[in-house]
């Protein structure tokens, strides 16, 4: 299994799904991370902290300026 690094937190579920796209359309593969009971129970995320971005160690210095640009 590959180490996973964060590449950035957001409040919201909606606002990590907009970055996972922007790193998807330009190639690289990420995970979102959330206890929100798979984004059926968002106020878990008040009580829980926040929703982690994830890449793969190979991708995490491209996806930092992806997401930083």
């Amino acid at each position: 299994m590959e180490e996973l690094l964060t590449v950035k937190t957001y409040s919201t579920r909606i606002e990590a799904e907009v970055g996972k796209g922007e790193l998807g359309s330009y190639g690289v593969k990420s995970i979102i991370m959330a206890d929100d009971a798979g984004g059926q129970e968002g106020f878990l995320l008040n009580a829980t902290g926040f929703v982690k971005l994830m890449v793969s160690r190979k991708d995490f210095d491209k996806a930092v300026k992806l997401i930083a640009g």
